[in-house]
């Protein structure tokens, strides 16, 4: 389930899909030590919201971004169609 599309004031499309992963007491490091790891565990799922959304469309999604309920902690994905 796509948690949130919209369409900013410039005319963008973007998703916003939201997380509850543990950051904070899982990784010593916090949001930093744990993004990388986050940014490839979610970023063929958001290519695949962005590839059913483009299909439904037939209008491009341009920017993607996680939001980390445990820290507040907001991330954009690159989505694009070399995946």
């Amino acid at each position: 389930v796509i948690d949130c599309v919209f369409q900013d004031i410039d005319g963008k499309k973007i998703i916003l899909d939201y997380k509850t992963d543990t950051i904070e007491g899982r990784y010593q490091g916090g949001f930093d030590e744990a993004k990388d790891e986050l940014r490839e565990r979610y970023k063929l799922q958001l290519s695949l919201y962005r590839k059913a959304l483009e299909s439904i469309w037939e209008e491009p999604i341009d920017e993607a971004y996680l939001f980390f309920f445990d820290g507040a902690h907001v991330m954009k994905i690159e989505i694009n169609d070399d995946e």
